[in-house]
């Protein structure tokens, strides 16, 4: 008898610590950190639908066009994506040529969906960039320790709050020297600024951001030690999604449909005279389950050269 309430005593301790473990559906979609709307890109919409689909694993393949429009049967891998059960992408891998590795990405989080660890590795399997992470009981990211093959040293970053908005982010080499500093200094309005200097206090540039009467961001102005600033301006539909984003070289619009997937995006040049010209067009497609299928890309005269299918594997 009391052999049997070992056995239901641990099947019970079983059952509790299996769903204990396991997430719902919207505890999950708590750990992809929001963006805001003028950030947010259509892989960041995707990322989103693959947690709540339990994407395991997608990849994609490209597939030319020739001169006469026609596109290639046979396509080359160019990434694949690999997600945990919680629904978040723990493995990126970019190929180059065939199946040659070009990049690859990998990151762990903790129980909130933070990023403790980011690395990336290039084909030869070298770590070139590293983050190592530290957040604040906010979700917060208070330090971080960053390795870059660029910079050949290790350095380290620490974020200053004011509640839960940051006041300033420091840069410092491992000998402690200051590299970047940046200061933010917010309005009534809700207007902010960020300053950036870099050693000595030496003045590198000032970003000034407005925003509209729905607290979307409506411009940027970008002053350094050029002569001329450069002031980038966002529109946005009825539903929050960024439908133009222009400052004095580039212009780009976007359309989106019923569900705000993006479905087109467009690119144009501003020579110094003050002419448009379209550069290149990208329009999307989505499958029956709302993921994106294919991904088409036009050049300036609305030709197609590329179109990327996408594949899918679920838990």
């Amino acid at each position: 008898m009391i052999h049997n309430y070992r056995k239901i005593y641990l099947l019970v301790l079983l059952t509790f610590v299996v769903f204990s473990c396991s997430k719902s559906k919207e505890e999950k979609s708590n750990l992809i950190k929001p963006k805001k709307p003028w950030l947010i890109t259509q892989e960041d919409v995707e990322e989103k639908k693959a947690l709540q689909l339990g994407v395991k694993k997608r990849d994609a393949y490209t597939y030319f066009y020739d001169m006469y429009g026609k596109v290639a049967e046979r396509g080359d891998i160019v990434e694949e994506v690999f997600f945990n059960e919680d629904g978040l992408k723990e493995k990126q891998i970019r190929y180059g040529g065939g199946k040659m590795v070009d990049r690859e990405w990998d990151f762990e989080y903790d129980d909130d969906g933070n990023i403790l660890i980011a690395k990336t590795y290039d084909h030869s399997g070298k770590i070139v960039y590293e983050s190592i992470n530290d957040f604040n009981g906010d979700g917060l990211e208070e330090s971080s320790e960053v390795f870059d093959a660029n910079f050949k040293k290790k350095r380290f970053i620490t974020n200053s709050y004011n509640k839960t908005q940051i006041t300033s982010t420091t840069i410092k080499a491992e000998n402690g020297d200051i590299i970047e500093r940046l200061i933010y200094s917010y309005n009534p309005d809700s207007s902010y600024s960020v300053t950036k200097t870099g050693a000595q206090e030496r003045f590198l540039q000032r970003t000034e951001r407005y925003f509209d009467n729905k607290s979307m961001l409506a411009a940027e102005i970008i002053t350094d030690n050029r002569p001329a600033t450069d002031t980038t301006y966002f529109r946005y539909d009825s539903k929050g999604n960024l439908i133009l984003k222009k400052n004095s070289m580039y212009t780009y619009t976007f359309l989106y449909d019923e569900n705000n997937n993006r479905v087109e995006e467009v690119m144009y040049y501003t020579d110094k005279k003050g002419f448009e010209f379209k550069q290149m067009k990208l329009v999307y497609v989505y499958g029956e389950k709302g993921l994106l299928y294919e991904r088409y890309r036009y050049d300036s005269d609305d030709n197609p050269i590329i179109v990327t299918r996408y594949n899918y594997l679920y838990y």
